[in-house]
């Protein structure tokens, strides 16, 4: 769908005196772009969750069936099916992701995928190995899963990337479509919880900081702002109102920037 907007131009001297009297006020037309997402439309969501103790030597991730009941409530007021899968194998899930690929989304406008658990730099646990994160989401390229060509396909992963911890720092308190052809990696949103090569906080009983943020976010402004707006909000959030609180000096008051990755093409609106 394409939008229309006007911008009013004017001219402005280097002393800031509009010389309107040199240059005409010039109207120019601006082109709004937005995914087309009709209520009727389907509205595919997918979580995967590895929530168990691994092989690998991973510890139960206590607080991720928080995460994943609240996500699945919040999405389902969105209108979105449901399809939850939890104590997932790598070798499931790929299974789950690449069944999910091959099927007919024709009628669907959107798609998100919601991935729990533990996880490296560029890496995915399951409940028994890790696997490479663009394993998983590389399904959903242009040239492999036609009928979500030019739709808005989210993810949204909950995981280490690292063992870094952020100190964090104390702030300056004065400062308050024309062509047919289109890239197979295009209309993708990758949002991970923390920033490439840092730790990513779980509290066992509320769940992880950035899916509490997120569900928080989307229920608050989904009606009325595009996607981008709400992800702002997130990562605001998370930044601004989490800090760890440990026994441990090493990992207390610890802070957590979570990192978005996006190609997509026009502006996303949930409603």
């Amino acid at each position: 769908m394409v939008g229309l907007s006007f911008a009013l131009l004017t001219h402005i001297s280097p002393i800031g005196v509009a010389e309107s009297f040199l240059l005409a006020t010039t109207w120019v037309c601006v082109c709004v772009c937005v995914y087309v997402c009709v209520r009727a439309c389907v509205r595919v969501f997918v979580c995967a969750c590895a929530c168990g103790p691994t092989h690998s030597g991973k510890n139960t991730r206590e607080g991720t069936n928080v995460d994943a009941e609240a996500l699945e409530r919040t999405f389902r007021s969105l209108g979105y099916n449901i399809r939850r899968e939890n104590d997932q194998t790598v070798g499931a899930m790929e299974e789950l992701l690449h069944t999910v690929s091959q099927e007919d989304h024709s009628g669907s406008a959107s798609f998100v995928c919601v991935l729990l658990s533990h996880g490296g730099e560029g890496t995915f646990y399951g409940t028994d190995v890790s696997t490479e994160l663009e394993t998983l989401t590389g399904m959903f390229r242009g040239d492999r899963c036609k009928t979500l060509v030019a739709k808005p396909k989210l993810f949204f992963i909950q995981a280490c990337r690292g063992n870094c911890l952020d100190d964090g720092i104390q702030t300056d308190s004065s400062c308050d479509e024309s062509s047919d052809r289109i890239p197979v990696e295009a209309d993708f949103l990758y949002a991970h919880s923390t920033a490439p090569g840092y730790y990513s906080w779980r509290n066992k009983g509320t769940g992880s900081w950035f899916m509490q943020a997120l569900c928080e976010m989307l229920k608050k402004h989904s009606s009325q702002l595009e996607l981008m707006q709400i992800m702002t909000r997130v990562n605001h959030k998370v930044a601004l109102d989490f800090e760890s609180f440990t026994l441990d000096p090493g990992s207390n008051k610890k802070k957590q920037m979570p990192s978005i990755t996006t190609t997509l093409t026009k502006d996303f609106y949930f409603r």
